[in-house]
């Protein structure tokens, strides 16, 4: 344990440990329950697909490879991980900013744009040079 902690530190891991634990999570959120994002009245193909349990492996599989990669050093993968969790988090904050507009009032998109801000936070001051 001591030795997973001196890496951590060492190769500053703590932004990069939060952001793969919170995209983790969220992709078992949407493996687990099912059509979460069900509008009833309306139906858009777009966050049908964001809906899927599909999507919720991806979530994590992108999530896992970022790890990987941050705890390998490969930078190459890093910088394409984290591009593609950044496009993830976008593409859900987009479809519960919309459901907000058509009167499903969830404050999810608050954290989607935390999550974004924190990505980017983190994609302009990591080691991807």
């Amino acid at each position: 344990m001591d030795k997973l902690k001196d890496i951590v530190m060492r190769k500053r891991l703590i932004l990069p440990g939060i952001i793969i634990f919170e995209t983790v999570l969220f992709g078992m959120y949407i493996i687990i329950h099912d059509h979460f994002l069900r509008m009833h009245h309306l139906q858009f193909s777009f966050i049908n697909y964001l809906d899927s349990n599909v999507a919720g492996v991806i979530f994590v599989a992108i999530a896992v490879a970022y790890g990987i990669a941050c705890l390998d050093g490969n930078r190459e993968w890093r910088r394409i991980s984290v591009v593609a969790m950044f496009a993830i988090w976008a593409f859900y904050f987009i479809s519960f900013f919309i459901r907000e507009f058509y009167g499903f009032y969830y404050p999810v998109w608050i954290f989607m744009l935390g999550m974004i801000l924190i990505i980017y936070y983190e994609m302009k001051v990591g080691d991807y040079r």
